[in-house]
């Protein structure tokens, strides 16, 4: 939730600063404190103070004149393009805990523009704790535990998901707040709470925390959850991150056939890989210890006491694995172990994901003093890291680019026309008098001709349609392509594009020139709720496939709307948000992320200033809000939210992608699941047609003489189709070999216009 300073300074021109007004970390953790401001704000000094009993303490200004005397843990940085600025406060510390001020410097008479923030820092102790991560697979669940005092025993506990400074509570013990796939329970004799997310979505990845709801202020402790796809049989994180001195956790997890082999975790070397600790002896050396818990089908590795030359590249390993060709190998991930000192400024994202051909930009942040340093990039090699290009190099005709903007202290690294051969681990590096900053970044490289995936989940009413769109590369142009419920283990085929069938309210159609094919499923019921699966396959080879969760609304949900909407370039797309009674007066706006943690509101209902694109309308007797986004481009792609004001401090929201593509759209609407602009112009041609109709009336009785000889054509027609029909599904049965068998053979929707079939 935002808040706003609206400050009449100038006459006719808003003015305003924001943040948020309650900050909480713990002891040695660092924490970034945003402030926004109007356009009016972007040349004047910013500044951090700490408040006193009458006066505010400058502890550091963005022009480098004052600078906290206590210590060189604060730093500050003003984004003047997303007018913003961004204090750093590094090795937090107890006595930090207080109230500050987002600050504007202004020249008399104006007295300057600030704005309050209370920063509590909380000792390792505390009185709630939990792990600082978890992970989960794909369609399967994951449990928290969070331990409390034994004074919090009355009290309510919650589970909240953390989204611009604010936590939106998901579930409580009190049942005032509930989720179809997320449970919670107080165990009061063993002083814990346990949470439980069923059914892991990929958009379930992020911030949550466990919570009690205090007197004074709510108790609560972070936790993020990463969810990985479940068709790899080992994964474990990219990179884990420590301080000298302390501990870190690394948890691996895997299929369900590896239960009884052994896991170990070794360190990588020139030629090998060094064992240091297994699950069936040696389970602790060495400050390192490993656990395998094969009821959740994960091992973890702790290593504790952490000194830098711990840093390096490990992994995650289970032994002697059966391949199917006969032969054995083990089954391994690797993991980045980073280990920070005090000094370490140097922050960059964890991994990047490109297509082949196309480019990344990978953007690495420091501090203030590491301004003049020279910058570089790296690919790590069996022995070092290969510089690829420095800051202070030309860079002209390279296809790998650095530069460095030492005003919003940060380098990036752009990497284009990638290469199957750019995958791999990297680093962002400062250069030193002794030893080098750095910290790892791994490149993923995607072959787009077998690239294959469906939404991650899509959304239907009940009675209605749904439309589910997959997409694949060149390499799946000449498979079958299929529609099955359930997950990669065990999938029952309901619908393929040879003619099979087992329910009448699904249709599919392939469009190979757009690499895309489409299901559509009608009059939808509860139990059509689930994991489903788009999937192709070539004869006897194995399938691939992507999963895709289908949730059916009732209408009794507080907010909702579609999950994914599609538009083409210059066109436009109508984004459609359904809410319930009790919000019918409540303010209801559209917005997006500018970074992790602020959303931008870009239009709303009460206001009467608009976007220069994009517009609201409530309407109030259907219970619905639209939001139309025209001249669409292509940076318009992203995560949107239809949200609502529900209090105060509080706001109800709904995630909604838009995909902006090139080109013509293929994809069809049949509700407000999945909009796409093609779907807009046929609903604008029927209205026009459904208008001229209406003023014919006086051609009526042609139309009826006509309609008969029509009708008649039809029925022949009809005749000599299902002839065909059988035919055809006669020779499907012998030429689908899917995943799964006793297919029942039934009528079914198929459309293909781009292939034949003898």
């Amino acid at each position: 939730m935002k808040f706003w300073i609206l400050l009449p300074l100038f006459s006719g021109v808003e003015t305003w600063l924001s943040g948020p007004k309650e900050v909480t970390s713990w002891t040695g953790n660092s924490v970034n404190i945003t402030c926004q401001y109007s356009e009016n704000y972007t040349e004047d000094v910013k500044y951090w103070c700490e408040k006193r009993t009458s006066s505010c303490n400058v502890l550091v200004k963005s022009d480098g004149s004052v600078k906290s005397l206590q210590d060189q843990r604060m730093s500050i940085s003003d984004n003047k393009m997303k007018k913003q600025f961004t204090v750093s406060v590094r090795n937090l510390r107890t006595s930090d805990s207080g109230w500050y001020k987002c600050g504007i410097e202004m020249q008399p008479p104006y007295k300057d523009v600030t704005y309050p923030v209370h920063l509590t820092i909380r000792g390792a102790e505390g009185h709630l704790s939990g792990p600082e991560m978890m992970k989960g697979l794909m369609g399967t669940s994951v449990t928290v535990e969070c331990p409390y005092d034994k004074r919090y025993e009355q009290a309510e506990k919650f589970w909240c998901r953390t989204l611009n400074s604010t936590c939106y509570p998901l579930v409580s013990t009190d049942n005032s707040q509930k989720h179809t796939r997320m449970s919670i329970k107080d165990d009061r004799s063993g002083r814990k709470i346990t949470m439980t997310m069923r059914s892991l979505m990929k958009n379930d990845a992020g911030w949550y925390r466990c919570g009690i709801k205090a007197l004074n202020f709510d108790e609560t402790h972070p936790v993020y959850l990463t969810v990985t796809g479940a068709v790899q049989s080992l994964v474990g994180p990219k990179r884990v991150t420590g301080k000298i001195g302390s501990s870190v956790s690394i948890v691996c997890l895997y299929s369900d056939g590896y239960r009884d082999h052994k896991k170990y975790w070794c360190k990588e070397n020139l030629i090998s890989c060094s064992t240091l600790v297994t699950t069936n002896h040696n389970s602790e050396k060495e400050r390192k210890s490993i656990s395998d818990n094969k009821s959740s089908k994960e091992f973890t590795v702790i290593m504790k006491e952490l000194k830098k030359e711990d840093e390096g590249l490990y992994q995650c390993g289970i032994e002697r694995t059966f391949l199917s060709d006969g032969s054995f190998r083990d089954e391994t991930t690797s993991v980045y172990v980073q280990v920070k000192g005090p000094e370490d400024v140097l922050s960059a994202p964890e991994e990047m994901m490109g297509q082949e051909g196309a480019t990344v930009t990978i953007v690495c942040s420091y501090n203030e003093l590491s301004k003049s340093n020279v910058k570089y990039w790296c690919k790590r090699g069996s022995e070092t890291c290969n510089t690829l290009v420095r800051s202070d190099e030309l860079q002209s005709k390279q296809r790998i680019t650095l530069h460095d903007n030492t005003t919003r202290q940060e380098f990036r690294v752009t990497m284009t026309g990638l290469e199957a051969d750019d995958e791999g681990w990297y680093k962002c590096g400062i250069k030193r008098t002794i030893f080098d900053d750095t910290i790892p970044v791994y490149v993923t490289v995607k072959d787009m001709k077998k690239f294959f995936s469906g939404p991650q989940e899509v959304i239907g009413s009940l009675n209605q349609s749904v439309t589910v769109v997959c997409r694949y590369g060149q390499a799946y142009k000449s498979y079958v392509k299929y529609w099955c419920k359930g997950n990669f283990s065990s999938c029952h085929v309901l619908v393929n594009t040879t003619g099979l069938c087992e329910d009448q309210r699904i249709t599919i159609s392939d469009n190979i020139s757009a690499g895309e094919f489409t299901v559509v499923i009608s009059h939808l019921k509860k139990e059509d709720e689930g994991w489903y699966q788009c999937g192709a396959q070539h004869g006897t080879e194995s399938p691939v496939r992507d999963s895709v969760y289908l949730t059916i609304k009732d209408g009794s949900e507080s907010l909702y709307g579609p999950s994914l909407v599609t538009g083409v370039i210059q066109e436009f797309v109508i984004i459609k948000c359904h809410y319930s009674l009790q919000y019918t007066w409540n303010k209801k706006f559209w917005c997006n992320f500018s970074d992790l943690y602020t959303y931008v509101t870009l239009v709303k209902t009460d206001e009467t200033k608009s976007h220069d694109r994009i517009s609201i309308t409530d309407d109030q007797t259907q219970r619905a809000f639209t939001v139309t986004m025209t001249g669409l481009r292509e940076d318009d792609t992203g995560q949107y939210y239809c949200a609502i004001e529900t209090g105060e401090d509080s706001t109800e929201y709904f995630g909604v992608y838009l995909q902006v593509n090139q080109g013509k759209s293929t994809q069809v609407t049949t509700t407000s699941n999945t909009v796409t602009s093609k779907a807009l112009n046929e609903q604008k041609q029927t209205t026009s047609t459904s208008e001229k109709s209406s003023t014919n009336h006086l051609v009526l009785p042609f139309c009826i003489f006509f309609g008969t000889l029509v009708l008649l054509l039809l029925l022949t027609v009809i005749v000599r189709i299902k002839i065909n029909e059988r035919r055809k599904k006669e020779a499907s049965r012998a030429e689908f070999a899917g995943p799964v068998t006793s297919l029942q053979e039934s009528r079914c929707g198929f459309r293909n216009n781009e292939r034949t079939r003898s």
